[in-house]
């Protein structure tokens, strides 16, 4: 199934004492999904997964599945500018249930586009569907259109990209191609979902799935 709509990155509520709240964070979970959410992201930016032990990052998926997976889909945020390291993430969230990974792009390290590539065709060997994050504002390095298609059509597993880069040219350029296809590649299991609000509404229209 083609992840699409409004795919809510949640955030992971905390008690005064640094403690996960799991009482209010299983609350917002059902108001989630009693209001219509079309899938939960769990460690996501928003969720400050670049905060949190790998124990509470375990914990706060685990609840997102208890809460509602198989319900909606259950997205799980990863992030590591080590290959290597990217894989095991994978691997580790698609033994709690995910239906899909979030994947940063290498932070940091800035790889060229080839380095690009294979990153994200590694992670996706581990066998879960991949949702590529690009969101160069935090990580300090862009995933060009190029890239992206090429993953899309080389790659099986790549699902969606996460835009968050606001290059509107190069968001259009990745969207034609969805769109239209090529000789090559009619019809592809990929969409494009947009991590910037206030782009998703003027990019609908042109074949974005969602936000």
């Amino acid at each position: 199934k083609k992840l699409s709509g409004s795919l809510v990155a949640i955030v992971t509520p905390m008690n005064d004492d640094g403690s996960l709240d799991e009482k209010t964070y299983r609350a917002l979970l059902k108001w989630h999904l009693e209001s219509g959410t079309d899938a939960i992201v769990a460690c996501g930016t928003t969720g400050e997964s670049a905060t949190l032990s790998v124990e509470e990052r375990e914990r706060v998926i685990s609840i997102a599945i208890e809460e509602c997976g198989g319900k909606i889909p259950i997205i799980g945020g990863i992030a590591s500018n080590s290959t290597a390291e990217a894989v095991k993430q994978a691997q580790w969230v698609s033994s709690l249930g995910v239906d899909a990974a979030l994947v940063l792009s290498p932070y940091y390290n800035k790889p060229p586009n080839e380095g690009l590539f294979q990153h994200f065709k590694a992670v996706a060997a581990v066998g879960i569907p991949i949702v590529v994050y690009n969101v160069p504002g935090r990580t300090g390095s862009n995933i060009p259109s190029e890239v992206i298609l090429r993953l899309a059509k080389e790659v099986k597993g790549i699902a969606a990209v996460k835009e968050a880069s606001g290059n509107m040219i190069q968001i259009m350029d990745i969207l034609r191609e969805v769109a239209n296809g090529t000789s090559s590649w009619k019809s592809p299991d990929f969409v494009v979902l947009l991590g910037d609000d206030a782009l998703t509404l003027p990019l609908i229209p042109f074949g974005a799935a969602g936000c």
